[in-house]
């Protein structure tokens, strides 16, 4: 990838310009040409406005003037001008035609880093569009990093109920966000479920502990922020806001254990609108590689955003700027007229970015991504899968109940993930609709209208802008069909009801005979008025977590309580799955040969017996001990790369074991 450096160095009111283009080109000194000051004007095609005010709508995040003229017409004509004032002076316009560039624009000037150069355009194209590499700068070529093969995280993921004057803060989400992302993480590299390679902190106190503890290779904040501060959560679970600035923050990681990580990605509002207190000034003193919103963050986009660029640069070994442009691309954030396009933005400090990538793998995720839910089991989904198969091919019955139990270790609520994925093989016949349903933690004379309710607001949840939730049991048939798209095929909708363990039991005490009055009122008011002349079939399923001693006596419940709803209802099937048991040795040989086909016979039985002797059976520790197998099933030999001036050349093999 060519290297293109622009040297924008104040002058008194004015910017001396330089450009250089690398490898052979010499640095060019283009004089005070750059009119970049905050008072210049800007024609964004319907309308004038000045370089200052731009800044303000973005700081401030004004929606109605960034959309008004900041559209796909005014961008390109903001990032047209910051073109022609910079790489629009270089006399070889030639050398600047290749589609793969990486342009640093590099200056001391707060001002110059508020710029949103990843606008830049030109000839009708926006170039981070197009594949180049826009990043900002202090100075040129500072420090080298040896990117590790396997690099360690330190998440910093606050929710705050209340600020500091006790009213509620938005939501971020972020629980649901980390879990996504260490799931993910894990799934390829069992490492990342242990704190030496992935640790999360929400308090102030907890981030400078874990940066005295051990060295991470990357920070990552995923919380609100502000121009010139972050907010962590106090130590009180419950409580409100603590506010930290970039400057703490920056003192905070020099002094961390091994130095400061090489990549810090501040994920949260107005990270770098702070200009001299921003994160990328701030955090760059100490930081090789700084990634920092330039807007107020959509928290959708947001997450989104950070899983992608954490994957590329922690599993495939990318380059900061690499991951971050793919990461974009791949949330469909390059696209002009949407303002996210200028968020985040990569503050690079180094010169070479020497990376040790691991080697080819077999591991699970290659084969099959959800490998976690393929583990043994085969017996309840294959009678499931065949139950529901024949009732579509018949049209018969409306419904079909299929109900499993088992032990607490057993994975009762894992089985709920795999029947999804086993209902993919019939979306050619049926267009398939899931609904999670909780169940009622109270009780009531009138026991329909609670099951309505909650039949509702599981409905609402799978509600999207095109399919809008019903309000009424009636409305459902309309619903399911836009939630489908019109599709013209049958529906099947899949109703999943919240596993029943001891807590479900004691809030709502769904025993056999509660869920059989459930059933009952599901035929009667859902089917038999409304679900049946639509042509939608159902598939319930439902978990029973139970203690030891209540297992021998579950197949006495469904005898008594729920099989007798087969000889009542004609359009009703109801079936018990044979017991979860917990794992044993020829679940996990028979599961090893099929995902691990190349894995050698003696570390194949040595894994199985460590396993087997950790996880005793436990269906949730097998999967976490199981997923250990990625890092140790290695065959090929690995390669050793150099990123020189972040591109992808690399520079020899090394053999990893």
């Amino acid at each position: 990838m060519q290297q293109v450096y622009c040297w924008l160095i104040p002058d008194g009111n004015n910017y001396n310009l330089s450009i250089q283009v690398l490898p052979n080109g010499k640095r060019l000194d283009l004089g005070t040409a750059a009119a970049l000051q905050a008072d210049c004007d800007i024609d964004l095609r319907r309308s004038t406005t000045t370089l200052q005010t731009i800044l303000n709508w973005l700081d401030s995040f004004d929606t109605d003037k960034l959309y008004n003229h900041l559209d796909e017409v005014g961008m390109y004509a903001l990032g047209e001008y910051l073109y022609q004032q910079t790489l629009g002076f270089y006399p070889h316009p030639e050398h600047l035609l290749s589609e793969q560039i990486a342009l640093r624009i590099i200056s001391p000037c707060p001002h110059i880093h508020r710029l949103p150069w990843n606008m830049l355009a030109r000839d009708n194209v926006p170039l981070q569009a197009a594949g180049w590499h826009i990043t900002l700068a202090t100075a040129p070529d500072t420090r080298q990093v040896e990117w590790p093969a396997l690099p360690s995280l330190l998440v910093v993921a606050p929710e705050p109920l209340l600020d500091n004057q006790g009213k509620r803060i938005q939501p971020t989400r972020s629980g649901e966000h980390i879990k996504s992302l260490r799931q993910r993480l894990i799934a390829h590299a069992g490492a990342y479920s242990t704190p030496e390679y992935f640790q999360e902190v929400t308090s102030w106190e907890a981030l400078q502990r874990a940066l005295q503890e051990r060295h991470f290779d990357v920070l990552y904040y995923y919380g609100h922020g502000m121009a010139s501060r972050l907010l962590f959560a106090t130590t009180d679970k419950a409580s409100s806001e603590d506010p930290r600035t970039f400057q703490d923050l920056r003192l905070a990681l020099r002094d961390a254990k091994g130095g400061a990580p090489a990549v810090c990605y501040i994920n949260a509002c107005f990270g770098n609108s702070g200009g001299q207190m921003g994160a990328g000034l701030q955090l760059g003193a100490v930081c090789a590689a700084v990634v920092a919103n330039r807007t107020a963050a959509v928290i959708q986009t947001a997450m989104v955003q950070g899983q992608e660029f954490l994957e590329r640069l922690l599993l495939e070994t990318r380059t900061p700027e690499t991951a971050l442009l793919d990461a974009l691309t791949r949330c469909g954030t390059t696209t002009t007229g949407d303002v996210r396009w200028v968020t985040p933005i990569l503050h690079r400090h180094y010169a070479e970015w020497k990376i040790a990538r691991r080697p080819e793998r077999f591991h699970l995720d290659k084969h099959d991504p959800h490998w976690e839910y393929k583990l043994d089991r085969i017996t309840q989904s294959g009678e499931l899968n065949q139950r529901i198969k024949f009732a579509i091919k018949s049209k018969n019955p409306a419904t079909v109940c299929c109900l499993w139990y088992g032990c607490t270790n057993v994975g009762i609520d894992l089985f709920h993930e795999r029947i999804p994925l086993e209902l993919r093989e019939l979306r050619q016949q049926v267009q398939i609709a899931h609904c999670r349903m909780d169940w009622p933690q109270v009780e009531t004379g009138n026991m329909g209208r609670v099951w309505e309710e909650c039949l509702l607001a599981g409905l609402r949840a799978t509600a999207t802008p095109f399919a809008r939730a019903p309000d009424t049991l009636e409305n459902i048939p309309r619903f399911l069909e836009q939630l489908a798209g019109q599709t013209g095929k049958r529906t099947l909708l899949h109703l999943r009801l919240k596993t029943i363990n001891q807590q479900v039991l004691a809030q709502s005490r769904m025993t056999p005979a509660k869920l059989a009055s459930f059933l009952g009122w599901w035929q009667d008011r859902v089917v038999s008025t409304i679900l049946k002349s639509a042509r939608i079939q159902t598939l319930i399923t439902l978990g029973y977590e139970l203690p030891d001693v209540m297992l021998p006596r579950m197949q006495g419940f469904f005898a008594t309580d729920l099989d007798p709803l087969n000889d009542q209802y004609n359009s009703l099937s109801v079936y018990l799955l044979p017991q979860l048991m917990l794992l044993e040795r020829r679940d996990l040989s028979e599961f090893i040969k099929a995902f691990y086909p190349d894995l050698p016979q003696d570390k194949a039985k040595a894994r199985i017996e460590y396993i087997l002797g950790e996880a005793k059976g436990n269906y949730q520790n097998t999967l976490n001990l199981l997923t250990d197998l990625n890092n140790d099933a290695l065959y090929l030999q690995g390669t050793t790369q150099q990123a020189s001036t972040g591109d992808d050349d690399f520079m020899k093999m090394m053999s990893m074991t």
